[in-house]
C-alpha cells in the first residue's frame, strides 16, 4: 500500500494472509501487479477511483461496505484523492490453493478481477480479522487462520475464472454418516494436538495430518468436537498448565511456555477464562503445596 496502516498484522503470528486497516487519504498506485490476491473491504463511506486499463480509462463509484476483489500478478493503475476508511487483506496464491484443494484438482487456480461487489461473507471475515487484531490476537495463529481458510473458500467458490472449481458441484470430503471427522481421523487429530502442544502448530499442518484442507478440517473438528480447532487447542494448553501448576514447583512464567503460550500474560488471560482465577491465584488458594510465585 502507498502509505501506512493504523493496523497491521505484520506481527501476527498468520501465515498466508496480511490484514491491514487504513484512515481516509489519498491513494495511487501505477501499473504494479501484487504477487498476492489483493481484497478490499470500503467501510461505511462511500469513495471513487480513477483506474486504467491498457488503452481503456475510467472512473468507479465505490458504495459503502463494498468488496473489492484484484487477483494476483494483475497490473493495477488506480488513483483516489480520499479513499475514506477500508481494510485491505492480501492472500498468498499457494495458501488460497491449498485451502482449495479438496475443491478442486486443477492445477492453477485463478481470481477474476470484481472491483464492486456486494459481498457479506468477505465484510464479515474482514471485520472479524480486524476485530482480533484490535484485541491482540487472543485466538493465536490458528484463530486467525481459520477466517482466512474461510475466506479463501469462499473466493474460490464466487469468484474463481477456472472451470471446474466451483464447489458447489464438487462433494466435501466428509465421512459417509456426515457426523465429522470420524473416529480414526479424530483420534490421529487429538493425538497430534497433545503431543505437539507445547509447539507453534498450524492448522494447515494438523489438517495435513488428516488428509483434508485447513478449511474442511476445521468445519469437520467442529462437528466432532463441539469446539474450533483454536478453542480446542487453547483449553487443552490451559489444561496443561494447571496440571504443571499442581505437579512441578516452575514459575508460572516458564510453566507458560511449556504450556504452548507466548508468556505469562498470555496464559493468564486463557486461564482466567477457563477457571475465572489467574495462575497465580489458583497456585496461592488451590494447589496442595507451595511453590514458586511469580509477581
Amino acid at each position: 500500500m502507498p502509505r501506512p496502516p493504523v493496523l497491521s498484522s505484520a506481527t501476527a503470528p498468520w501465515k498466508g494472509i496480511r490484514v491491514e486497516a487504513y484512515k481516509g487519504g489519498p491513494f495511487e498506485i501505477d501499473d504494479e501487479a501484487p504477487l498476492w490476491h489483493h481484497i478490499v473491504v470500503q467501510l461505511s463511506e462511500a469513495t471513487s477511483f480513477e483506474w486504467r486499463e491498457g488503452d481503456r480509462t475510467g472512473r468507479t463509484y465505490v458504495p459503502p461496505w463494498n468488496v473489492g476483489v484484484f487477483p494476483a500478478f494483475r497490473p493495477i493503475t488506480m488513483h483516489n484523492r480520499d479513499t475514506r476508511e477500508f481494510i485491505f487483506l492480501a492472500i498468498e496464491p499457494e495458501f488460497l490453493r491449498r485451502a482449495a484443494h479438496d475443491m478442486t484438482h486443477l492445477d492453477q487456480l485463478e481470481l477474476a478481477h470484481r472491483p464492486i461487489n456486494d459481498d457479506p461473507l468477505v465484510r464479515g471475515l474482514a471485520l472479524a480479522l480486524k476485530a482480533e487484531l484490535e484485541a491482540g490476537c487472543p485466538g493465536g495463529r490458528w484463530y486467525g487462520e481459520s477466517l482466512a481458510s474461510a475466506l479463501a473458500v469462499h473466493l474460490v467458490r464466487r469468484y474463481s475464472v477456472s472451470d471446474g472449481a466451483n464447489a458447489e458441484t464438487t462433494a466435501e470430503p466428509v465421512e459417509k454418516d456426515g457426523s465429522g471427522l470420524g473416529r480414526n481421523r479424530l483420534r490421529e487429530a487429538l493425538d497430534y494436538i497433545h503431543d505437539h502442544l507445547s509447539e507453534e502448530l498450524p492448522l494447515e499442518q494438523l489438517a495435513r495430518a488428516t488428509g483434508l484442507s485447513a478449511y474442511h478440517f476445521a468445519r469437520l473438528f467442529k462437528r466432532s468436537t463441539g469446539f474450533a480447532p483454536h478453542q480446542y487447542l487453547i483449553r487443552r494448553r490451559v489444561e496443561r498448565a494447571r496440571e504443571l501448576l499442581v505437579s512441578t514447583d516452575d514459575g508460572i512464567s516458564e510453566i507458560a511456555v511449556l504450556s504452548g503460550f507466548c508468556d505469562q500474560s498470555h496464559l493468564t488471560t486463557h486461564f482466567k477464562r477457563v477457571y475465572g482465577v489467574t495462575p497465580r491465584v489458583f497456585v496461592q488458594e488451590f494447589a496442595q503445596r507451595p511453590r514458586t510465585v511469580e509477581a
